[in-house]
């Protein structure tokens, strides 16, 4: 094993308290408050420990037994930590997480009778320990001396009577608890030896030396901000610098005002870190945020092509004004993804990340300088051996560890025991891979995949990590359903407002569904449910898995996962009689400002037809349809009101828009119509050479109409293939629905829509658009309506919106059936041209309007239009294989459009 000097000669962590006196005044913590730092040096902390220690020996004899500690960090819980070490008590570190019911389990368990709490904390550690038979004494950890009760940490000081110890390197030093689901954690003890062996190792790499200054937000109820974040630094005679709290503006302070050179953080840290540094960007505007973007970008590609860590010099302005000393970020506690990882190389900063549990004493595999791969969790340590062990049914093996940072077994857990070990082995429960050079990637856990009743095991990391790519997706948590994968879905609300679709479930489903393509069936997602709040993580930032179930039943009952949330802001009489209004509209559902309108709500598109009449009638706001379709949640609502109220633009004038429609909906001129003849025998010719195309059933006739034509979304082939299998003498009453967007945005699609005899639809104005399609039915003409509207994401035929159920019930037309089969394949949503292939257009029996508005809401309405829509969809899948049918459940039926 490699020599790390400081510790040669060390026998106990004892060792390392004693030396860090040695180092003199230099800094040994920097303590963040609200009101600026304070720094300790390495005579006082030792100082201060010693006394500590003292007084303890001499009060309350403490050698071998647990002592409890619940509270932040700080430099005070920096002293009871090593004066423990030094009085050769067992400090029982308590998650600053835990309620009364959970510490006082804790304090049973571990036999503790002595608990040092923040002053913060009281509350909570007089409750549990009241809850116990023996007694509890509690001291405070921080406040300045002058007695009090119960006692402060200030005011336990003696001076030591000799030195202490020397401790038994294989007595247990701390006694961690690993993370629990419902049940009481497991217990960990972990030696003076197995923590000095690991912190030997990792000072022999070199990363921390005695100019650095180590950034720790993470708390030190974990093993690895213990080791790693504080002994490691300590022993290497660097300072630790521990920021006011875990907010991320309170990290940025302590790196940058602290001068940190290293971080010790976790994933979670660094994707915030990341979002922080694209902020910072966007927020310079115009050119320079261009150029930065740019050198950003340079950095990242000379980085992953060369390997040339150019960033650092490329984007000094930036480093100097968020972190103009860190260098090194340490990762651990779970994986970082590899695309924030290479962002963070490209940037200039050395990632290293590693791999460990608190069983192993924190680090077992870690990335070394000069020798890391991004994305794995590198090597072994010098102090473990490592296998991989084949599990049944996975692809993947177990890990497992056996050396002397291995633990030697849970206490007082002899079950635990007889599971955790075979053969001297240590099973970690995780599952991974090697390399062909020895790097190991951690793929998941076995206890948390999943077993499917067809007899496959899936990892539900894995399954995340792939639906995590879509660009609307912030968090997404995977759990069984049914015997299939569901999901609880966290939507980046940002992201959906720049795609301008106030759709979220819709445009989740699309994107889930082109993203589960590249997965085998089993592991795709068969429903999922968005929730309104972050998942719950550990402070490490590992997902609470266990807690999936309950959030995701909550959200499909649209309960959210939070209380009240922030209030609502408005600022003028009208905004406050819109928030009056949607409280009386609404009264069972509690609003937040992130409240969403169409998930919390069910307010959709044709909902608001109604909705802003009485809107208008409480506010005298009127809103265009345009804004009304395009908002999100309660906060959009509210700024529309009192931008409204303020003087913005309204609806366009009605007028206007009749002119506009009548353009539309009249018969193209002779050129056009010529045009259009062209369109279409050039259609058919494409459509039967390079698709083979074959149609079945009866098409519609040149007389026939007022008809609706219903057609499954497929593809962007799909308007040419049906209008190709439609007989050209009926061309002229076919009249069709065009994205607004897409079709009309250029002068080229306008003119082609006149030919084609398109008219504009857009989702902004839903009631616009629906008066147009109607308008085309009461004219005797055959219209082609695609009730998905979406192009299917995975060939299966998608829900109804309710935009077709409102044109049969207000034209009263029948509905011609047509399944179109082929253009999936030919040309799905992602690819940018078609290929060869057979499509089939094939037309059903017409179907009366009278049979789909029977049994639907008498009342006019979104939930009369939804009804038909279900019951035409129904229809149309009952009547064969033609149209392969996606899960019910997969997303409700969307309830907006035309």
């Amino acid at each position: 094993m490699p020599s790390a000097g400081p510790l040669d000669d060390a026998r106990s962590l004892q060792d390392l308290v004693a030396a860090l006196e040695r180092r003199g005044d230099r800094p040994a913590v920097i303590a963040f408050d609200g009101e600026g730092a304070t720094e300790t040096g390495f005579a006082e902390l030792a100082g201060r420990s010693r006394r500590f220690a003292a007084w303890l020996a001499a009060n309350r004899r403490v050698r071998g037994r647990p002592v409890a500690v619940f509270g932040p960090n700080g430099v005070e819980a920096v002293i009871v930590r090593l004066g423990l070490v030094l009085a050769e008590a067992l400090c029982v570190p308590v998650d600053v997480d835990a309620d009364a019911r959970r510490l006082s389990a804790l304090l049973a368990d571990s036999g503790a009778r002595i608990l040092f709490a923040a002053d913060a904390f009281l509350e909570t550690a007089r409750e549990a320990a009241a809850a116990l038979d023996d007694e509890i004494e509690i001291f405070l950890l921080d406040g300045a001396a002058g007695g009090g009760d119960p006692p402060r940490l200030a005011d336990l000081e003696a001076e030591p009577a000799g030195g202490f110890g020397p401790a038994d390197p294989d007595a247990p030093v701390a006694r961690f608890y690993t993370s629990g689901t419902t049940g009481l954690p497991k217990a960990v003890p972990l030696t003076h030896r197995h923590v000095l062996t690991n912190l030997r190792v990792l000072l022999a790499l070199g990363v921390v030396g005695p100019e650095d200054r180590v950034v720790l937000p993470l708390p030190l109820h974990h093993s690895y901000p213990l080791i790693v974040g504080l002994l490691l630094p300590l022993a290497a005679g660097a300072a630790v610098v521990l920021p006011a709290s875990l907010a991320g503006a309170d990290f940025v302070r302590a790196v940058r005002d602290g001068g940190a050179t290293v971080a010790v953080g976790v994933p979670r840290l660094y994707d915030a870190f990341v979002a922080g540094l694209d902020n910072r960007i966007a927020a310079l505007g115009g050119a320079r945020a261009a150029l930065l973007r740019f050198l950003v970008l340079a950095a990242l590609l000379a980085r992953r092509r060369f390997g040339w860590r150019i960033g650092r010099a490329l984007l000094r302005p930036l480093h100097a004004g968020l972190a103009p000393r860190l260098r090194v970020l340490a990762c651990g506690g779970a994986r970082l993804e590899p695309e924030t990882e290479w962002r963070l190389e490209g940037l200039g900063y050395s990632v290293l990340t590693g791999y460990g549990l608190v069983e192993t004493a924190s680090i077992a595999t870690y990335n070394r300088p000069g020798a890391a791969r991004v994305g794995s969790a590198g090597r072994p340590s010098p102090a473990v051996e490592m296998r991989i062990v084949p599990v049944e049914g996975m692809e993947d093996g177990e890990i497992q560890f056996r050396g002397p940072i291995v633990f030697d077994g849970y206490a007082n857990d002899p079950q635990a025991n007889a599971e955790a070990f075979v053969d001297g082995w240590f099973r970690t429960g995780d599952l991974g891979r090697r390399d062909a050079d020895g790097f190991l990637f951690v793929t998941g856990r076995i206890k948390e995949t999943i077993p499917l009743p067809d007899g496959k095991n899936v990892a539900p990391g894995d399954v995340e990590e792939v639906y995590s790519r879509s660009p609307f997706v912030d968090e997404v948590g995977v759990l069984e359903r049914g015997g299939a994968l569901a999901a609880v879905v966290v939507p980046d609300m940002a992201a959906l407002r720049r795609a301008g679709h106030a759709d979220v479930e819709q445009l989740l489903r699309l994107s889930f569904g082109e993203l589960g393509r590249g997965l085998p069936g089993y592991m795709r997602l068969s429903d999922f449910a968005v929730a309104r709040e972050a998942l719950p993580r550990n402070q490490l930032g590992k997902l609470r898995r266990f807690r999936l179930p309950e959030i995701y039943d909550r959200a499909e009952r649209r309960g959210g996962t939070g209380g009240a949330g922030a209030a609502i802001e408005v600022s003028s009489g009208r905004g406050r009689a819109a928030l009056a209004w949607l409280e009386r509209r609404f009264p069972d559902t509690p609003l937040r400002p992130d409240t969403a309108l169409r998930m919390d709500l069910d307010i959709d598109s044709l909902s608001w037809l109604e909705l802003g009449l009485e809107l208008e009638r409480e506010t005298g706001v009127r809103l265009s349809e345009e804004t009304l379709a395009g908002l999100i949640d309660v906060r959009d609502l509210m700024a529309a009101v009192e931008s409204a109220a303020a003087g913005a633009a309204a609806e366009a004038p009605r007028g206007d828009r009749a002119a506009a429609d009548a353009r539309w909906l009249a018969e193209p001129g002779p050129w056009a119509r010529a045009g259009g003849r062209l369109v279409h025998r050039a259609a058919r010719l494409a459509a039967r050479a390079l698709f083979g195309l074959k149609t079945h059933g009866r098409p519609p006739e040149p007389g026939s109409g007022p008809l609706i034509v219903a057609a499954n979304h497929l593809s962007d082939l799909d308007p040419l293939v049906l209008a190709a299998a439609v007989p050209p003498a009926a061309l002229g009453r076919l009249w069709w629905g065009g994205d607004a967007g897409r079709v009309f945005g250029n002068r080229a699609g306008r003119l082609l829509a006149r030919a084609a005899r398109v008219f504009p639809v857009d989702d902004r104005a839903p009631d616009a658009s629906l008066e147009r399609a109607a308008e085309t039915l009461r004219r005797g003409r055959v219209l082609v309506w695609f009730p998905e509207e979406w192009r299917s994401p995975d060939g299966r035929l998608q829900p109804f919106r309710a935009g077709i159920g409102a044109l049969v019930d207000r034209t009263g037309a029948d509905v011609l059936p047509v399944a179109i089969a082929g253009t999936f394949e030919a040309m799905p949503r992602t690819a940018r041209l078609p290929r060869p292939g057979r499509v089939t257009v094939t037309f059903g029996e017409p179907i009366p309007a009278r049979s789909l508005c029977a049994g639907a809401p008498a009342e006019p309405g979104p939930a009369r239009y939804r009804a038909i829509a279900a019951k035409l969809r129904e229809a149309m899948a009952a009547a064969g294989r033609r149209w392969p049918v996606a899960r019910s459940t997969a997303v409700p039926a969307p309830t907006t459009d035309h």
